[in-house]
């Protein structure tokens, strides 16, 4: 007679998978939820870094972040 074929031994595996589900649908549900606020704060960091270089270039003038590398170029 095998360890399997015991009606005992079968609950418990049944038991111990049905805990291992209910644990990775936890554990799944909380890191989706991390995952959506660190996405949520990298486009608000986003966002802002935008505006301030936006308020910079139109503080000091020029067209673009790069202005002062192309005017380096120019004879």
């Amino acid at each position: 007679m095998t360890l399997l074929t015991m009606p005992a031994v079968q609950a418990l595996v049944f038991v111990a998978g049905c805990a291992l589900i209910h644990a990775a649908r936890a554990h799944a549900a909380a890191l989706a939820r991390v995952l959506t606020e660190a996405a949520l704060l990298l486009a608000v960091l986003l966002l802002v870094s935008a505006a301030i270089n936006s308020a910079v270039e139109a503080t000091l003038g020029g067209s673009g972040p790069y202005d002062a590398i192309v005017a380096l170029d120019a004879p």
